[in-house]
Formats: structure tokens, C-alpha cells, sequence
């Protein structure tokens, strides 16, 4: 009887799926595709089902094929504002991110030099794991205060200099009052 006719499935593991659909369907056998995410080129056959060997001729064989993994996102911590460059990097390796070794540096009246201010993309960015972020480093006030922090200091925090208000301006500081520790807690400034 017709249904005990065999087919030689041959092993398509490793071709294209292209290829491999073929060679099965030349055989009188059905191809079904699923898919799994793999480091393998896109559309090469993973795996079969059934293995190599014979089959009933007109039934299905399962072939799985890979396709590209999905990029893996992270965010940008928002709590950089405050940290050493030391701490800054860090956190950016930790979230799995590449700290660029091209800092931005900027003059701050509300940051020592050497303090972390923010970042390029700012943080709450969404990011492909392995993306570069680009410090943004406090150089200190500017040189042109005249003594702009004697009597003003304790006006609401407003007494940083009017001149330079807007040095903040590109920058989103979400953590400001996050500083860390004493004079002391920095490592290596």
C-alpha cells in the first residue's frame, strides 16, 4: 500500500533553508520551518525532525532555522551626577555599557573639578548593551567669578552666579543632591 512507502530523508542540518526545503520536498515530504534565535547565519537549518533516515513518504519534517538575536537593551544609569569618573565608569560597565575614553569636560560652579556632571546620551537613555557613553567633567568654576560664592550661598542654592546659569542647560542632572561621602571619598582626584 501507498502508506508504507519510505522516503531517505537525507541530513539538511547546516544548509540554507532554501536548499534544505528543496532536497525534502523533492523526496514527497512536507517541510514546517520554526525558528530560534543563534549566532549561526540567518535562515541556516539548526536542527531537523525527524533525523536522517527513513520516513513515511508525505509526512512533515520540521526544520528549524536560525534568525538574528534580538540586540539586547540597557539603560543609562541616571545617578552619575555627583560620582569620581572612577565611580562614573563603573556604573557604566556595570549597566554593560562602554565608557568612552572621549570625556566632555565643562566648567561648573555646583560641581569640584573631577565630579561627574552627566553624561552624552543623558541618563535614562535606552541603549544597545555595548553602546559608548561620554562622561560630561566638572573643570570647576570658571575663571571670571570674582568671588561670586562670598555672600549668596545660602540664598536657596540660587547663589551659584547668575553668568553661568545656564552651563547646566544640555545637561539632565536627575540626582543632584546624590553627592558622594565627604571631602575624603573620592579616590583619586
Amino acid at each position: 500500500s501507498r502508506a508504507s512507502r519510505l522516503a531517505a530523508l537525507p541530513d539538511v542540518t547546516g544548509q540554507q533553508l532554501d536548499a534544505a526545503k528543496s532536497r525534502v520536498e523533492a523526496l514527497g515530504l512536507k517541510v514546517d520551518r520554526s525558528e530560534e534565535e543563534s549566532d549561526e547565519p540567518e535562515n541556516q537549518v539548526l536542527s531537523q525532525q525527524p533525523n536522517a533516515g527513513s520516513v513515511p513518504q508525505g509526512s512533515t519534517v520540521t526544520l528549524k532555522v536560525a534568525i538574528p538575536r534580538a540586540a539586547e537593551t540597557t539603560t543609562v544609569p541616571t545617578n552619575l551626577a555627583g560620582m569620581t569618573e572612577e565611580q562614573a565608569v563603573e556604573a557604566l560597565n556595570g549597566a554593560g555599557l562602554n565608557p568612552s575614553g572621549n570625556r566632555i569636560t565643562q566648567e561648573s560652579d555646583q560641581w569640584p573639578a573631577g565630579t561627574v556632571i552627566g553624561s552624552d546620551p543623558r541618563g535614562g537613555t535606552e541603549l544597545e548593551v555595548g553602546s559608548e557613553v561620554r562622561l560630561i567633567v566638572s573643570t570647576g568654576p570658571g575663571p571670571s567669578n570674582g568671588g561670586g560664592d562670598n555672600g549668596g550661598g545660602n540664598n536657596g542654592g540660587n547663589g551659584n552666579g547668575g553668568g553661568n546659569g545656564g552651563d547646566l542647560s544640555l545637561i539632565h542632572i536627575s540626582e543632584p543632591t546624590r553627592r558622594r561621602g565627604g571631602a575624603g571619598a573620592g579616590c583619586c582626584w
